[in-house]
């Protein structure tokens, strides 16, 4: 016979392990965006340290990043609660 108390315990435990990776996906997207930024201005020689200090390549690669980011930040969290965890 399943304890209450137990199955309250693995609820629990779900329920950390989906904020643990909703969470996680989030801190990779702003991390995404701030390494876009950082591209587009170049701040820091970043784009030079990745070796795509061509001019617009910086802008247009850190544009991309950035908006990588800002989906992994806002959009792809509430997709994964709702459909997969």
């Amino acid at each position: 016979m399943i304890d209450p108390a137990d199955d309250k315990q693995q609820s629990c435990e779900q329920h950390a392990r989906k904020n643990l990776v909703l969470n996680t996906v989030r801190v990779i997207g702003a991390a995404f965006m701030l390494a876009g930024t950082a591209c587009v201005f170049n701040l820091g020689g970043l784009a030079s340290a990745l070796g795509i200090a061509d001019g617009q390549t910086e802008k247009i690669l850190g544009g991309i990043l950035f908006i990588i980011g800002i989906l992994d930040y806002l959009v792809i969290p509430p997709l994964l609660e709702r459909k997969i965890l």
